[in-house]
């Protein structure tokens, strides 16, 4: 019902990291039910090991990466994904005080910006949405108080990632 509903509005989901917590059946039957819709979807991924599955599985998937990034990692999500790459990095906050990965900051933004859409989280104010702005954000999460509206996306001049 909620495939079918975001296709009909034209919504694209992200299914939350926790699907990794299925049984292999139920995983793949959340697959089946994903290829057979023409919603567009985006399934968050922790490892490039559920990236590759991910991409195997549904080629026009969107690949929501949020574990930890480095140079290395971010090439490899690359060759997998290609343009259907957003990685999520965390906003330093109250909200994400118990976050284990790396925070947001300018220089793995550029870096991130260089290989993938660039989404960042948790927000909950304007001076926060503010800074993401600046940090080149293409997508941002919020817990609620700030409400959804487009956001201008900062260009940064960074050079291709495939040259």
């Amino acid at each position: 019902e909620v495939l079918e509903f975001a296709e009909k509005r034209k919504i694209a989901l992200k299914i939350d990291a926790k699907i990794w917590r299925l049984s292999s059946v139920d995983l793949e039957s959340v697959f089946k039910l994903i290829d057979n819709s023409k919603a567009s979807v985006g399934i968050s991924c922790k490892t490039v090991e559920q990236s590759e599955q991910v991409a195997a599985r549904l080629a026009d998937c969107h690949i929501h990466f949020d574990g930890n990034v480095n140079e290395e990692i971010l090439q490899k999500l690359k060759t997998v994904a290609g343009d259907k790459l957003f990685v999520w990095v965390p906003y330093k906050c109250n909200a994400t005080n118990w976050v284990k990965v790396d925070f947001i900051d300018h220089e793995k933004a550029v870096l991130v910006k260089q290989y993938a859409k660039l989404g960042i989280w948790v927000l909950d104010s304007e001076d926060q949405l503010a800074a993401a702005v600046d940090l080149y954000a293409d997508v941002i999460e919020t817990n609620g108080n700030l409400k959804p509206r487009p956001i201008e996306v900062k260009s940064v001049s960074v050079p291709n990632a495939s040259e």
